[in-house]
Parts: structure tokens; C-alpha cells; sequence
């Protein structure tokens, strides 16, 4: 998996994490690739599908929660997040509030990640930007 550009950084192990989620005939997956800013590399991936009738939300929530988590497993302490939901990006960074109950729990849960690392930044971007991640998420869920 390859990245058009990639911002060196200084510091010590910096992350970025692209996630999405998908949702096709009743099918859910949700996807994620890490990427070292130091070098430019993949470091990890994950596509998998969720088991359980989730809202896009839901699993956009999921799908960040668990890009976080690979990022943490990595030892990875500064995490930018790049995330093609608005509402997952806007909550997370308090643009908007967070309403409604069945998502509460997964914001609390990416704030509680967030927590234990130095840093994580949460930006939304164009589903065009999120070509890989995307892509992945969508094979998960592609009835053939």
C-alpha cells in the first residue's frame, strides 16, 4: 500500500491512521491503515467485517476506535486520525455535540484511547483521499 505524500516529523513514532467503514446489503466492514510519518511505510492494516446491525455512524465510530487501537499496539503515542465521517471527526473534537445514546459509548471509548496516548489529532477528509482504507472497507462488505 503506497502514499501519495507523506510530512516528516521529527519526534519519535508518529502515526497516521486512515480509517472508513462501509455498509452494503446488510453487510458491515470497517478498515484501517496505519502509516509511520518517519518513513513514509505501511505499518499495519485491518478490513474485517462487524458482526451485529450497525448504523454507518456505528461502524465509522468502530472503525476508529480500532485504527486507534492498532496504532496504540505499535506503540505509536502521536496519532493523527484522518477519518472520511464528519460527524465522527466533528464529535470527537467537540464542533459538534454528541446526542445520540448508541453513539455516546463509542465517543467515550475513542476519548479514553486518546487519553492514554500524548497526542491524537482527529480530521475529517474527502472520501477521495481515503482511497485505501476506503477501498478495503468495501471489499469486506462487496456481495458477489
Amino acid at each position: 500500500m503506497g502514499k501519495k505524500s507523506v510530512q516528516r516529523r521529527s519526534h519519535g513514532l508518529y502515526g497516521e491512521v486512515y480509517t472508513d467503514a462501509s455498509r452494503q446489503k446488510g453487510r458491515v466492514g470497517i478498515a484501517g491503515v496505519l502509516y509511520n510519518v518517519n518513513t513514509g511505510e505501511t505499518v499495519d492494516y485491518f478490513a474485517e467485517e462487524v458482526s451485529g446491525d450497525k448504523t454507518v455512524p456505528e461502524a465509522e465510530y468502530m472503525a476508529a476506535i480500532r485504527g486507534l487501537l492498532l496504532a496504540e499496539k505499535h506503540s505509536y503515542k502521536i496519532i493523527h486520525l484522518m477519518i472520511d465521517s464528519e460527524l465522527v471527526a466533528n464529535q470527537f473534537n467537540k464542533v459538534y455535540t454528541c446526542n445520540a445514546k448508541n453513539l455516546k459509548p463509542f465517543l467515550a471509548q475513542m476519548r479514553a484511547i486518546a487519553k492514554r496516548l500524548l497526542r491524537v489529532e482527529v480530521s475529517w477528509i474527502p472520501r477521495e483521499e481515503n482511497f485505501e482504507a476506503d477501498a478495503l472497507a468495501k471489499g469486506v462488505t462487496d456481495v458477489k
